[in-house]
This record gives structure tokens, C-alpha cells and sequence, in this order.
């Protein structure tokens, strides 16, 4: 079940798929993402990017599967997703 919110404590790696000004439009990327079997989570941005929400896939335990499921994203999407360290 994809999580919508940042309440869950996570370690590792994530996929950011996007970075959005609108928490609807955030909401929607998520629940797209589930349809597909991802399981998508939303990141509000800190500092400079406190107007932003992320929209991140994961948490993997390693590097080499995050860039797995990236690759799947952007032969799917045409979009070029990158890796985060999640540290929390």
C-alpha cells in the first residue's frame, strides 16, 4: 500500500521520480505509481525546496536495486528518475 504522507521512518534507498509544486498533482503521481505496483510515497521539500513535494518510489537496501526499478521508470516514463539516500 502506497504511503502518502513522510509519517513512516525510512532507511536506504529511494527512487525521486518527481518534484512538485501542487500536493494534488503529488497525490495523483503516487496512486498512478501504485496502479503500477510502485510503492510511492510523498517527501515535502525542506529549506529552498519547502514549496515542493517529492515524489519518491522505495525504501530499497541497496543502491543497485533502486537503480533497477530507476531504469524501469524511465523506459516506461521517459522521464529520468535519480537515486536518494534516505536516512530517516
Amino acid at each position: 500500500m502506497p504511503a502518502s504522507s513522510t509519517d513512516r521512518a525510512r532507511a536506504g534507498f529511494s527512487v525521486q521520480v518527481a518534484a512538485v509544486r501542487e500536493r494534488d498533482e503529488a497525490n495523483r503521481m503516487v496512486a498512478k505509481l501504485a496502479q503500477q505496483g510502485y510503492a510511492g510515497y510523498i517527501v515535502n521539500g525542506d529549506g529552498a525546496a519547502a514549496g515542493f513535494y517529492r515524489v519518491r518510489i522505495g525504501t530499497f537496501p541497496n543502491h543497485d536495486a533502486a537503480e533497477a526499478v530507476a531504469k524501469q521508470i524511465e523506459q516506461r516514463e521517459g522521464t529520468t528518475p535519480w537515486i536518494v539516500k534516505d536516512t530517516r
